[in-house]
């Protein structure tokens, strides 16, 4: 996609910039606030236009945002005060029938935020809502069920939401189509209105020449690289750059489905599926050079567990991963698969750059990897089809606790709970109690007690080597000087509050 560098009218001055341009390198998949958007692109764009009840800060902490505050009645009882005077993009003022209609809608669409919800009704000055059973986490996964209009949705049907934003955040649709770019207005927030009168989120891979286009543009713009990506060191000759600690963990995945696998190939006419044994993943766990994944990334961090360290329920006692091919080799040996055998490793060609390191690795332990790197549509089709043997991805813990992994991963599937739902690896659990440990974790409203029995739940998952987490994103975004923004954990550039200090750039 060609990347539009102006607006309509004359260029703006680097005293004056009127919009504000982000670059992102995959487009939303929906711009329907509950129409089941879950890459992080998307939600950065719904982000901007929509608000939840409450919010999340930089650190993942809640924080007030359509509602002001709430309370907890009873473990199962959530009362939420809401704020007035939020008005909607489309007009008219926020009242709670317009949350118990969001929330109803978005749970029609299965957003796995509430599934428990057993009954929501208005009270005074705000909502109420039961669920089934305690869970400990919900109040951070309200962040993205979004609070839209009632009256417009009911007036101008469903579909009316794929290209009209009817929010009540800092920013409203002025162009909405996930294909193109799309463009933002400001809007007069409750918070106040924003600097930046235009944002438009673009799609393009940035190559040297199109970062020194950037450069030369006249307008703001943010974008990420990776530090192993050419463009990198041009970016920094000419933008700031901010690096933090990300929430994404790459992990190795196996197909833990059924007694065969389709992507492996054993000695002589064997059919086997070699990943239902434990100590064949250990075995790929220990024979893993991560220095050397964290070397190609060329940032980031050596990972001991799926949950990061500013995670809620990180087990800081699970010891840092060490490359052992001798012990590696003793644990195949010890197997039915003590030859080795040959298996095709899926990834995404975007994460090229961690798979090779990895591939390697396989090899010194007796692995032959056909290596298949896979445009993102291809790849994610194989492994929903359950095609895949041995895969790259990674998870984020998208609300800064681990009961989100461990109910949409680790848990097996029960879609109509919302469980498993992110798993591609196996319908039901090979570990014995892990359903039932993560079932108690969520029920368990004492921090304390909780945050200990998510750091044994993540310590388990490490020794089982259910998946191998390989690398700990960090996030590397690079903006024109003279932008002033909040950097977030959660790699959102939430633009509300995005400012430009003239004096600050550079001429």
């Amino acid at each position: 996609m060609a990347l539009a560098l102006g607006c309509s009218g004359p260029p703006a001055t680097r005293s004056t910039p009127q919009e504000l341009v982000c670059i992102q390198d995959r487009p939303p998949e929906t711009l329907d606030p509950h129409g089941g958007g879950t890459i992080s692109q998307t939600q950065e764009v719904l982000a901007n236009v929509y608000e939840g009840v409450v919010g999340l800060d930089g650190q993942m902490k809640v924080v007030p945002a359509l509602a002001e505050s709430w309370s907890n009645p009873d473990e199962n009882t959530w009362v939420l005060k809401l704020r007035q005077g939020a008005r909607f993009h489309t007009g008219g003022v926020m009242t709670a029938e317009d949350v118990l209609f969001s929330f109803e809608r978005a749970r029609r669409r299965a957003h796995t935020a509430l599934v428990s919800l057993e009954s929501l009704e208005a009270v005074p000055g705000g909502v109420r809502f039961r669920t089934r059973a305690p869970d400990a986490s919900l109040l951070g996964k309200l962040r993205d069920v979004f609070v839209v209009s009632r009256k417009f949705v009911t007036e101008k049907g469903e579909a009316a939401l794929a290209s009209t934003s009817a929010g009540t955040g800092p920013f409203s649709f002025a162009a909405a189509d996930p294909s193109q770019d799309v463009v933002l207005h400001a809007f007069d927030h409750w918070g106040g209105r924003p600097a930046f009168s235009r944002v438009r989120f673009v799609t393009r891979h940035l190559d040297i020449p199109a970062v020194e286009q950037l450069a030369r543009s006249g307008l703001p713009h943010f974008f990420s690289l990776r530090p192993s990506s050419p463009a990198s060191a041009t970016a920094a000759a000419s933008f700031d750059r901010a690096v933090v600690p990300g929430l994404s963990v790459a992990y190795l995945g196996f197909d833990l489905r059924g007694a065969e696998t389709p992507g492996v190939a054993l000695p002589g006419s064997e059919r086997e599926n070699p990943f239902l044994v434990a100590q064949v993943r250990q075995a790929f766990a220990r024979s893993l050079d991560l220095a050397a994944v964290r070397a190609a990334a060329g940032a980031g961090f050596i990972p001991t567990q799926m949950i990061p360290p500013m995670v809620f329920g990180h087990a800081p006692e699970v010891p840092a991963p060490r490359q052992d091919l001798e012990e590696a080799k003793r644990l195949l040996a010890g197997t039915r698969f003590a030859k080795g055998f040959r298996v095709r490793f899926d990834y995404r060609e975007l994460m090229k750059d961690l798979a090779e390191p990895i591939a390697e690795s396989l090899g010194a332990l007796g692995i032959t990897v056909d290596r298949n790197p896979l445009p993102d549509q291809a790849f994610f089709e194989v492994v929903g089809n359950g095609q895949s043997s041995l895969y790259l991805l990674r998870f984020s813990c998208r609300y800064g606790d681990a009961q989100e992994f461990f109910d949409r991963w680790a848990h097996s599937r029960d879609v109509a709970a919302g469980l498993g739902v992110a798993n591609y690896s196996y319908e039901r659990s090979l570990v014995p109690g892990l359903d039932e440990a993560i079932d108690g974790s969520r029920r368990e409203i004492r921090p304390e007690i909780r945050q200990a029995r998510l750091s044994a739940i993540s310590a388990k998952l490490v020794s089982e080597a259910i998946t191998v987490p390989v690398y700990q994103y960090e996030d590397v975004v690079f903006s024109t000087r003279g932008l002033s923004w909040t950097p977030r954990i959660d790699g959102y550039r939430l633009l509300g509050n995005a400012t430009w200090n003239a004096a600050a750039a550079k001429p």
